[in-house]
């Protein structure tokens, strides 16, 4: 019986020695700039219109692939779309029992100064993804490509959850699911509406769902000192981002702070005539780059008294 527990230990102990010593060579040996390579190839058969680059890979501990300052850029342009700093993968070990199928993985994000983290299930055979997730403190602002692009700035602290299902090919195309709240936000404007530069609130959330490259927002709602707004409605998502489609409507109430602002009294007693339940009715339309907004009061649009066009 000794006899038999010393050979027991001693093929116990040769094997956690050779695994440590696999574990190892693969964490010192791991062809990252083959890995990095392929993963940029990879990334760039999503879209014709956004490039990917990645600066560095590296293996971390424990038993994870690092991936450092992650860009996603217009191949016309300049400006980063988009950046991750530190993208950090690992498997799942509580899910490992499901690998005869699926490649479960955790991850976690730095991006924008805030944190994204969750689960993501790969299917070896459909090439299928399955992701979910939260958000916290990312700040929308980091998006400075996008919003020179829009030519506009747009700040404000992000957080939420998420989830998706879809196939590797063709990201765009799976079904997402995101329930948002932006705090502290504001969003410049092209030309003043309401004698306001820029829309500022407090918080705004929405829930967000994305199928068949069609985003529609649901529960749309937004808090400020001097308006709040209920909204829904879709974006239509082109090949070129910019040129995607925009069909949103909703209601605005401006705040007695806000018509208090407004130096016209006439303008003042315009909009507080037009006011149905102390709201106008708005729809934003044609495109993220150039919108167009329209507000209409029980008589009518009344754009002309408060907004030109393409904010």
């Amino acid at each position: 019986m000794k006899n038999f527990l010393n050979w027991i230990l001693s093929v116990f102990g040769y094997g956690a020695y050779t695994l440590v010593i696999l574990v190892v060579l693969l964490w010192v040996l791991f062809p990252t700039e083959n890995f990095r390579m392929w993963l940029e190839a990879k990334l760039d058969e999503q879209g014709s219109s956004v490039a990917w680059e990645i600066g560095d890979i590296r293996i971390g501990w424990p038993l994870s692939v690092v991936g450092m300052d992650i860009k996603a850029i217009e191949r016309d342009g300049e400006a980063p779309l988009m950046i991750v700093d530190e993208l950090k993968i690992r498997p799942d070990v509580l899910g490992i029992r499901g690998l005869d199928s699926d490649w479960p993985l955790s991850y976690r994000a730095k991006v924008f100064g805030g944190i994204v983290k969750g689960d993501i299930s790969l299917h070896k055979e459909l090439g299928s993804i399955k992701c979910s997730g939260t958000i916290s403190n990312a700040q929308v602002s980091g998006l400075d490509g996008i919003w020179q692009l829009l030519d506009r700035k747009v700040i404000g602290d992000l957080s939420g959850s998420f989830n998706y299902d879809g196939k590797w090919q063709g990201l765009l195309s799976g079904d997402l699911q995101m329930d948002l709240v932006m705090a502290d936000g504001s969003v410049e404007l092209l030309q003043p509406v309401f004698g306001l530069e820029s829309f500022e609130f407090n918080r705004l959330s929405t829930t967000l769902l994305l199928k068949d490259r069609v985003a529609t927002f649901e529960k749309g709602k937004v808090d400020s000192n001097l308006f709040a707004a209920e909204f829904s409605g879709t974006v239509t998502l082109a090949d070129e981002l910019l040129g995607s489609g925009l069909d949103v409507t909703g209601a605005f109430e401006p705040r007695p702070e806000l018509l208090g602002s407004l130096k016209d009294a006439m303008v003042v007693q315009v909009i507080k005539g037009q006011l149905r339940e102390n709201k106008l009715m708005f729809t934003l339309s044609d495109t993220l780059q150039l919108p167009g907004i329209t507000f209409q009061g029980v008589s009518g649009v009344i754009d002309g008294v408060i907004q030109g066009s393409n904010r």
